[in-house]
């Protein structure tokens, strides 16, 4: 999980070196986990996204918004993203980090503008939607390529 996060993170601070940030420049970050408030690591992650940025020199102002994926089917969790980040429409992210495969794959069907305007890092996916993501030029991150062959053989030999 922390490698995920350091990953994440790597890619964020690379794509905010380009913009140029001044010291203390406040900026202005989106986070979006797939999961309820409560689960157990993201309160960690959480500090981890906020502390990289004080050590580059940026003040963040960091919203989070919970999904709460396995709450919902589909079309409801679809709406559910589309009421989250449309409450957000006063205030407007510079970058977006997305935590799971659920919040990135809704953040890219529910068809928000801001979903497709304002760059996307994700991290933590495990089986991406290629389809989507060709069509949202603006997201890039990190997914897990699961090696199903060497789970079969750790299986077999166990």
């Amino acid at each position: 999980m922390y490698k995920k996060i350091l990953k994440l993170t790597y890619l964020l601070f690379l794509l905010l070196s380009v913009t140029g940030c001044s010291e203390k420049e406040v900026r202005r970050i989106l986070v979006i986990h797939s999961y309820e408030f409560s689960y157990a690591a993201y309160p960690d992650f959480n500090r981890l996204i906020e502390e990289d940025f004080n050590k580059l020199g940026i003040d963040p102002d960091i919203r989070t918004l919970y999904l709460d994926c396995e709450s919902y089917q589909e079309q409801p969790e679809l709406e559910r993203m589309r009421r989250l980040l449309n409450s957000l429409k006063d205030w407007k992210p510079e970058v977006i980090l997305v935590n799971e495969d659920q919040a990135t794959y809704s953040l890219m069907k529910c068809g928000v503008q801001l979903g497709k305007e304002v760059p996307v890092v994700f991290g933590g996916v495990n089986y991406p939607n290629w389809g989507l993501l060709k069509r949202h030029p603006n997201v890039t991150g990190f997914h897990d390529k699961i090696a199903f062959n060497e789970n079969v053989s750790v299986a077999k030999e166990l």
